[in-house]
């Protein structure tokens, strides 16, 4: 993607400038500064979700709702050709009495013995 990539951070501050992430490595703390734009894989516990309060829930009852309306897209996956799987080897079936038998063909013709 050609923009910079930190994986693992549990601990995330942000400016509106830089980016300053903290994430434990072998032996301490590792802190990583990055100006956007950039990628990251954060971990749990990052953000704790807001509880809304009582007046925040009247006042959105009285705001308009906008609809919008999805773009069609179309597909980004197409199919370049099907195959069916190898057939497998055909079956064989030996009596429970008949260990010899059994052992013989995992020797001679399976040789995995």
């Amino acid at each position: 993607m050609g923009i910079p990539f930190i994986a693992g951070v549990p601990k995330f501050d942000y400016d509106g400038t830089t980016a300053t992430m903290e994430r434990e490595i072998e032996g301490g703390k590792e802190v990583i500064t990055v100006n956007p734009p950039f990628l990251a894989s954060i971990q749990e516990g990052v953000t704790e979700p807001r509880i809304p309060s009582m007046r925040g829930i009247m006042s959105a009852r009285t705001k308009p709702l906008t609809v919008v309306e999805p773009v069609e897209a179309g597909s980004f996956v197409g199919v370049n050709s099907y195959e069916l799987p190898p057939a497998k080897g055909d079956c064989k079936y030996v009596d429970a009495e008949n260990s010899e038998e059994l052992i013989n063909l995992l020797h001679n013709e399976a040789k995995v013995i």
